[in-house]
């Protein structure tokens, strides 16, 4: 009987001393708040609202300064906003439309995207 337990609790330290040291020899490299290239376009909006919203969150969560919060939210909105102007028909950019009316619509839709979000 004392072999039944000398066993399994062998086996859940094993298993447990597996699951604390695998993640320091794995292979993969994640990113935390920072952007991956995506294909799909949708897919690049949304991950940089999610971006934007894992920097509040921590904001909020005090684990950022506000200095360091303002900087890096004006960086992912000025993100968006490049991949909104590269999204945007040429058309509209080459017409009558100024720099500032193009800014003024990419905020808008900005804005509009985030009450999408539940924001």
């Amino acid at each position: 009987m004392d072999y039944i337990f000398l066993v399994t609790g062998s086996i859940i330290i094993i298993t447990c001393f597996y699951f604390i040291i695998s993640p320091f020899f794995s292979t993969t490299v994640h990113s935390d708040g920072l952007i991956e290239q995506v294909s799909g376009e949708a897919s690049s909006v949304d991950s940089i609202y999610r971006s934007v919203n894992e920097l509040e969150m921590d904001f909020l969560m005090k684990k950022i300064s506000e200095a360091d919060f303002i900087k890096m939210k004006e960086h992912y909105q000025m993100l968006a906003a490049d991949f909104l102007k590269g999204e945007q028909n040429p058309k509209v950019v080459q017409g009558k439309t100024s720099s500032k009316e193009v800014d003024m619509e990419i905020l808008r839709e900005l804005e509009t995207l985030r009450r999408q979000k539940g924001r």
